[in-house]
């Protein structure tokens, strides 16, 4: 990875470094899941066979299959990932497939999924109309269809499906943040502070996924003496919250934990984030995330968008937290005015205005 590439910073600036996998990551990503719809077996027997083997940008692809309209629907909902549908059009009636399109796009509100009609019937779906009236993706001919054209077509649509989810997920990480950014403002102790960060994290990292592969483990540690003490946990660590960070992680992990904290700088790694956040009292705070498979690019840009959010919000808590403290004081001394000749109307107007601020 380019550290050139990021703008974002923290407390400075955000490093990016190669990272020794753990042996408990998994490396692998899923298939590309695609749905073949076709009440003809055979059509299913040879498509599998002209697939085999077929991957795109080196990940495996995972083929489904279903011989009807209410069979496609119920696979759908069992598997909302489906990144393309080769669909026919003629099985229980003449416009099954294209009924079918239909209630895709405008039922489900899918409109990520790319949908290759394939038929065998040209006159009865001619191209044009087709393409014009229904949102789909591409149109083959069985009758001319061969395997260069099948894989150039699944490549096409592949790459469109891809293209559009980064959008997609783009679009709902930034919501996510924008969202998050309230809450994380609110006047609320480090502990809440910190459990809020991890949830929103995790909540961008995991934003359409629920799969084993894609789950992601966290903690917050805040540093008490010469150690860093959890407060907050997520995943693996969620029972371990007031155990010292060295206890709980890995040499390798309690390594790098430690190079962040001495170089006062947060760092991005292929499968993790460390945040260190210094707050305006000088307290020292890690956050760190551990991902399950690599950081995509754009959750790499998320996460630097969102930790300078997490910045400012330690800066905040101590600035309120400093606040209260002065108020306390005043208060206080406030209180210990009264018995000293002087105005006690005024004093207790004083104290008063104050009690409020305070809520107490």
């Amino acid at each position: 990875m380019n550290p050139e590439s990021n703008n974002g910073n923290i407390n400075g600036e955000i490093l990016f470094l190669e990272e020794k996998e753990e042996s408990d990551v998994i490396e692998f990503l899923p298939p590309w899941k695609i749905l073949m719809v076709d009440d003809e077996e055979d059509v299913h027997i040879l498509t599998q066979l002209v697939m085999r083997g077929f991957r795109f940008e080196g990940r495996d692809v995972k083929l489904l299959s279903a011989y009807s309209g209410e069979g496609t629907l119920k696979i759908m909902k069992e598997n909302p990932d489906i990144c393309v549908i080769l669909l026919d059009v003629v099985m229980e009636d003449y416009n099954t497939g294209l009924e079918l399109a239909k209630y895709i796009r405008e039922e489900m509100n899918n409109h990520l999924v790319r949908i290759i009609l394939r038929t065998g019937m040209a006159g009865r779906a001619p191209e044009r109309e087709v393409v014009a009236k229904y949102d789909i993706n591409d149109y083959l001919t069985k009758s001319d269809l061969t395997s260069d054209r099948l894989h150039t077509s699944v490549t096409a649509s592949l790459r469109a499906f891809r293209d559009l989810t980064t959008i997609e997920r783009n679009r709902q990480g930034l919501r996510k943040i924008i969202d998050s950014t309230s809450s994380l403002f609110k006047p609320q102790s480090l502990t809440t502070l910190a459990t809020g960060i991890l949830t929103q994290l995790t909540a961008i990292l995991n934003m359409d996924e629920s799969s084993l592969y894609a789950r992601s483990a966290g903690l917050a540690a805040t540093k008490d003496k010469d150690q860093f003490i959890i407060i907050a946990a997520t995943g693996q660590y969620e029972n371990r919250i007031g155990v010292p960070l060295q206890q709980v992680v890995s040499p390798q992990i309690a390594g790098e934990i430690q190079k962040a904290s001495e170089m006062k700088k947060s760092l991005l790694q292929e499968h993790s984030f460390i945040g260190f956040f210094r707050s305006g009292d000088g307290s020292e705070n890690i956050i760190y995330l551990k991902s399950r498979r690599p950081l995509t690019k754009l959750e790499q840009e998320l996460i630097t968008i969102f930790a300078n959010n997490v910045s400012l919000a330690f800066d905040n808590l101590y600035f309120h937290n400093h606040q209260l403290s002065l108020m306390k004081e005043v208060k206080s001394n406030l209180e210990k005015l009264k018995e000293k000749p002087c105005d006690p109307e005024k004093i207790n107007a004083l104290i008063e205005n104050l009690n409020r601020v305070l809520g107490v």
